[in-house]
């Protein structure tokens, strides 16, 4: 049905209903279809009550009156045998009558209307001295290509007439006859009995059904609209309706009938072809597939997020499958244009394409119902750097705290372990940060610095634990003039103070900063001449080990050397 202006989401639409018709809604479209269930509408035909011709037999000139009773009819017509009508004169349609004059023997017939429905009922009227006539056609209905045979019987009658559609079918003088025909369609005989001036007309209708030999649609798929080309052989109809399940197009024929005609492609590839001829119908339905756009599976990179160094590229596999009725393949970088995939298979395929920055990708599929695309993106980061990892102090006594530090560059995420497990209190976003640790026993310690694509870079620094050690300690020059200024330099492993002493035990220099602690180095101007001891005490808490470093002059040639926690003797003074 024409849906006119109606919109597909809402609407509603008015029509009339002439006979009980099914209705169904379809949604179409994309290629779907959704269909609502049946809604039935009957329409009750009309009926007629009576029909009667009173009087039944007259004499040539006479008045006779058909009269009527129906229910539930729209309008009324009378026709003779001969297909002539009456002239109602207004009569009214429920119940009426009107009066005429025969001027033959005949059968009236009056047809109730409403709609498309109709029902239909008989009357004779003879004319006294007028032939008898008695007419059947057998079998009264046929499908085309079939026959029927017309049997007469005429009774005081010269001659007989067989008419149809106002040519002549048949002649004679015959009393009792049959003539078989092969009507091309439904047809009226009318049958006229003549003698001396009166006549008897009847009449038989042979239904013709029409056929249809052929109805064909292309095979090859068609895009919805696009133009095929629809061919039909049809004998019977009147007319033919075409239908491509969109809309429908009726065509005005000649029984038989044979063409070809040019129609869209309807949503659904449905054609239907009505052949039609009063009330006999016959239908066909053919198909032509839907060529429906491509569709693309999946279109995939083998990385979304990369990482190059800067100013480097980096290679990727771009990768399609799944790809459905496509003709032609497109891929295109969104920045740079068109890439070459010549060669490659429709349906799944890959091409490697190298990349220095971030970049979109587009793969377009074309036929000619359409086109389908798919987009795919790489992101390129450069790789991740541990900038430092540092334990300061790196050697502690058990239970003392030392600070663990790290700093990270392009990284996103970070793990610290602690011989293998996640260190308490450090999270992944903590790029860069430091935490204050106590520990029992030795333990190693590993961050790994990870970026979005994966790629990592780990280091790895170990604490150990146990009394602090004095790895070096050391007086340059080891000889002065008296004022002179000697540099002490150390280097030491955990402790959380250190002291510098001379001689007499007087502190020439402390410190608790562990940096220091663990290297660093000291001015210190020697006032007199002679042979000097200096002392470095480095301590855990109060747990310590004591190392000296003793400077002694003897004369003007004084001698200096390494003392580890002993007195040197001696020498001059």
């Amino acid at each position: 049905m024409d849906l006119g202006d109606a919109k597909p989401a809402e609407g509603s639409i008015d029509f009339e209903v002439r006979e009980t018709t099914e209705f169904r809604f379809a949604a179409i479209g994309g290629g779907h279809r959704a269909e609502t269930g049946p809604v039935t509408v009957k329409v009750e035909g009309p009926r007629i009550l009576s029909f009667e011709a009173s009087p039944s037999e007259i004499e040539e000139g006479e008045e006779v009156t058909l009269s009527w009773r129906t229910e539930d009819a729209v309008s009324v017509e009378i026709r003779d045998a001969a297909g002539n009508p009456v002239d109602m004169d207004g009569a009214p349609v429920g119940a009426g009558s009107v009066t005429i004059v025969p001027t033959a023997s005949t059968t009236y017939t009056l047809r109730a209307i409403a709609g498309d429905l109709s029902v239909e009922a008989e009357a004779s009227v003879r004319i006294r001295g007028a032939p008898l006539l008695q007419v059947t056609a057998s079998p009264a209905e046929i499908r085309y290509g079939e026959t029927t045979t017309l049997t007469w019987t005429m009774t005081e009658g010269e001659t007989l007439r067989i008419e149809s559609e106002g040519e002549i079918v048949l002649e004679t003088h015959e009393a009792n006859g049959e003539l078989t025909i092969e009507p091309p369609l439904t047809a009226t005989y009318v049958f006229t009995a003549s003698r001396a001036g009166k006549t008897a007309v009847e009449s038989v209708t042979v239904g013709v059904r029409p056929v249809i030999f052929r109805f064909v649609t292309p095979d090859e798929p068609a895009p919805i609209l696009e133009t095929v080309l629809v061919q039909w052989h049809v004998g019977g109809a009147r007319e033919v309706v075409l239908s491509n399940g969109a809309g429908s197009t009726t065509f005005d024929v000649e029984s038989p009938d044979e063409r070809s005609v040019a129609v869209q492609q309807g949503p659904e590839g449905r054609f239907t072809l009505l052949a039609r001829s009063g009330s006999f119908e016959e239908t066909a339905l053919s198909a032509t597939p839907v060529l429906e756009p491509p569709a693309i599976g999946s279109f995939t990179v083998s990385s979304e997020i990369v990482s190059a160094n800067p100013g480097e590229s980096v290679r990727i596999t771009l990768s399609w499958a799944g790809v459905e009725r496509a003709e032609q393949l497109m891929l295109i970088d969104l920045a740079k244009g068109p890439i070459d995939i010549e060669g490659q298979p429709l349906e799944a395929g890959s091409v490697e394409v190298e990349v220095f920055e971030d970049a979109e990708f587009e793969l377009r599929a074309f036929n000619a119902a359409g086109e389908d695309f798919a987009g795919a993106s790489v992101r390129v980061v450069p790789y991740p750097s541990i900038v430092h990892l540092a334990a300061t102090p790196r050697h502690v006594g058990s239970g003392e705290a030392f600070e663990l530090s790290w700093s990270t560059a392009d990284a996103t995420s970070i793990s610290l372990t602690a011989n293998g497990l996640p260190v308490a209190g450090v999270e992944e976003s903590d790029l860069s940060g430091s935490v204050e640790l106590q520990i029992a026993t030795d333990t190693t310690y590993v961050l790994r610095a990870e970026n979005d694509a994966g790629d990592f870079e780990a280091e790895t620094v170990t604490v150990t634990v146990g009394a602090p050690q004095i790895l070096s300690f050391t007086a340059t020059p080891s000889y002065a003039p008296a004022g002179g200024t000697v540099v002490f330099s150390w280097s030491n492993l955990g402790g959380s103070s250190l002291t510098l002493t001379d001689g007499s035990g007087t502190v020439i220099h402390s410190t608790s900063d562990l940096a220091e602690i663990e290297e660093a180095d000291l001015s210190v101007q020697i006032p007199d001449e002679g042979e000097f001891e200096y002392t470095l005490t480095v301590l855990e808490h109060r747990r310590g080990r004591e190392f000296r470093r003793g400077r002694r002059g003897h004369q003007h040639r004084p001698a200096a050397s390494r003392l580890l926690g002993i007195d040197r003797p001696h020498h001059g003074g």
